[in-house]
């Protein structure tokens, strides 16, 4: 296992990314910027910067300018980047990139035209790190072990080495090469050829530059592109938690499964940072209340602990049940999710009884609340159902889909095939699938194990008969332990879902 390795030097990183901070600042001084258009918030106007955003900027300018005369000297700029959070030899290198002309001061057109995206193909460094510095930083701390305000080689080279080992143990199936994360790779490539060598140190304004190329080439929203930056950087702490916790006997290694759920997981969160880089067209617009993107579920909720609860409420007289199984359903509540773990969830629990009399009954439907803080409490609201049939209906059906698998696989990275049935009637009584196509994702999985077993058979040179062929296929899909995300590759295939960059990483297994 990696060590954990020595402090780097220590440098102050900004709280925000610059935009945010600016604008906080330029309030909180008494410019005149318009209440509700902060310029970090701002997700309508896709690159460009909007009018409100320009002249956000404006008011910062001129407040920056304590002497009136019209520009921003070196010594202003600098001030300026100090109330920002920014080290003082960063600001060198921005205050050559913005004068334009090269006089030696910043006038207003080149402050504004630094900061704004539709100017020019390429993105300066300056906006890159006004518009995605917020979001780039959940990663760099989680890089910065020793919580320096800088990376030494050391950590970065320990931090790339478990992200690429995570890859190479979680390819999606043996026999088929795992998809490279190339544009992660460019990034990294980048930080490594700024000098970064054995004593040297990164800043936190060099790592979000190194990502200037995959970030400017991509559509993907500012938001999108935070939350799964978060996801990313929480699976690098949990793994280098769970690493500290194998090397001090705190992990036993016939506890080795902890260590491997947590790779599962990074590698995961890898892939999907990776394909919003990847992405080259305009997303959807990011209504996070029509949930048209997939949102992570905090790390400590899981669906076994609703059942749980929900036996402990509505108990059952077991001297005169047979059987009896759960329909769980949890999905996060509409609006914006700011603080992921910090998102409130729904959960829907039904339970179908069977009597030993042989009576079958469905019970109605109970709702529930997750928070971080409370767990899951039981809504007994009037409007705990009409809340949640307005969640189910602002889902895309891909993403709905993707909910009941994650629920029926508790929130982990496995799902039975048995769960996988469960999921699609699920599904289907929800009008997100069909019954034909239903039957066509079974038929696809049937198919799948039987030319692994015909595959097998012409290895070792035997026949196997038609009923014997479906009895093994049965067996194997019976004990069949797949992801989530794999049967919606697969069902993207069949085309009976759209894609999405969640488990578009998947479809060359499919």
């Amino acid at each position: 296992l990696p060590k954990m390795l020595p402090e780097g030097t220590t440098r102050t990183a900004p709280e925000k990314g610059l935009l945010g901070v600016a604008a906080d600042f330029a309030l909180a001084n008494g410019v005149g910027v318009a209440q509700g258009t902060d310029p970090a918030q701002d997700e309508t106007a896709g690159p460009r910067l909007q009018d409100t955003k320009r002249a956000s900027l404006r008011a910062i300018f001129q407040k920056t300018d304590s002497d009136g005369d019209g520009v921003l000297s070196p010594d202003e700029m600098a001030r300026l980047f100090e109330k920002l959070g920014f080290p003082t030899d960063d600001i060198s290198v921005l205050i050559k990139e913005a004068d334009i002309n090269s006089n030696g001061v910043i006038e207003i057109k080149e402050f504004l035209n630094w900061l704004d995206l539709s100017k020019s193909e390429e993105m300066s460094d300056g906006a890159v790190l006004f518009h995605h510095s917020d979001a780039l930083r959940p990663l760099f701390e989680a890089i910065d072990t020793k919580k320096t305000g800088s990376i030494t080689v050391m950590e970065f080279q320990e931090v790339h080495a478990i992200m690429q080992g995570a890859l190479r143990l979680n390819e999606v199936e043996d026999t088929v090469e795992h998809p490279a994360t190339p544009l992660i790779e460019e990034a990294f490539r980048a930080i490594e050829s700024t000098g970064l060598s054995h004593g040297a140190t990164l800043s936190f304004a060099e790592f979000v530059k190194a990502f200037k190329d995959p970030i400017s080439n991509s559509k993907i929203s500012r938001a999108y592109l935070k939350a799964c930056v978060e996801s990313l950087a929480k699976s690098i702490r949990r793994v280098l938690r769970g690493i500290k916790k194998a090397q001090t006997g705190e992990i036993a290694e016939n506890q080795a499964f902890v260590l491997v759920a947590l790779l599962a997981e990074l590698a995961d969160s890898t892939r999907e940072f990776e394909e919003i880089l990847a992405k080259d067209h305009e997303e959807e617009k990011t209504d996070l209340n029509a949930r048209k993107v997939w949102l992570r579920a905090p790390e400590s909720l899981n669906s076994q602990d609703l059942k749980t609860l929900h036996l402990r409420l509505e108990p059952l007289n077991m001297r005169l049940v047979e059987d009896f199984k759960f329909e769980v359903l949890c999905v996060p509540s509409a609006g914006e999710a700011g603080d992921i773990e910090e998102h409130v969830w729904l959960g829907e629990v039904t339970r179908v009884i069977t009597y030993i009399d042989g009576v079958v009954r469905k019970e109605p439907n109970h709702y529930y609340t997750f928070q971080k803080k409370t767990g899951w409490i039981m809504d007994k609201s009037a409007i705990a159902s009409s809340s949640f049939l307005d969640v189910l209906k602002g889902l895309a059906p891909e993403l709905g889909m993707f909910y009941i698998l994650r629920t029926n696989a508790n929130f982990t990275f496995e799902i039975s095939y048995g769960d996988i049935k469960e999921s699609m009637k699920q599904a289907v009584d929800l009008g997100w699938l069909t019954s034909q196509q239903r039957l066509q994702v079974q038929e696809a999985f049937e198919g799948r194990y039987a030319e692994m077993v015909l595959r097998d058979m012409r290895k070792k040179d035997k026949a196997i008969s038609q009923e014997d062929l479906k009895a093994r296929v049965r067996d194997l899909l019976e004990d069949a332990i797949v992801r989530p995300r794999l049967v919606m590759a697969l069902m993207t295939k069949l085309g009976i879902m759209s894609s999405s960059p969640t488990w578009s990483m998947f479809m060359r297994e499919v």
